[in-house]
């Protein structure tokens, strides 16, 4: 659904007419469109450079569309480190938008760090990778 620009939200919820509110319910500060909530936003952007890091990537997070091909092409590329970083790739869109939804819908008054958000992503990642026997050697030197 992101990669297609489909998700709900606020931008896209408000041209249907659904809701009047803009802001991006993670950092309060800009219009939440596709592009901002997942890179854009200084909070996702922390999250992003935290799950990338762990995974041995320094990349700094760019705009939605640079970083879909950014992302492209290194999801196509051959090794343990990039087949973990596909899994990352969904595991924090997901990890973003599943936090995004807690602050909307469940009225979450908790605000987590993006360092215990990214955590609860590389959790996931371990657990998913763990189960593929090519990665299960690399992601036990990256729980180190």
């Amino acid at each position: 659904m992101a990669c297609r620009g489909k998700l709900g939200t606020k931008d896209r919820l408000r041209k249907f007419g659904l809701i009047t509110d803009r802001v991006c319910s993670l950092c309060n500060a800009c219009d939440e469109t596709l592009d901002h909530l997942m890179f854009d936003c200084r909070f996702a952007k922390e999250i992003w450079k935290y799950v990338l890091q762990w995974v041995g990537i320094l990349h700094d997070p760019q705009p939605w569309s640079t970083e879909i091909g950014w992302l492209t092409r290194m999801i196509g590329k051959k090794g343990w480190r990039f087949m973990v970083l596909k899994i990352a790739l969904a595991e924090t869109i997901y990890g973003v938008w599943q936090y995004r939804n807690d602050i909307i819908f469940r009225e979450n008054t908790y605000r987590s760090t993006s360092i215990e958000i990214g955590d609860r992503i590389i959790e996931k990642v371990m657990y998913r990778g763990w189960y593929l026997p090519k990665l299960r050697k690399h992601i036990a030197t990256l729980m180190c």
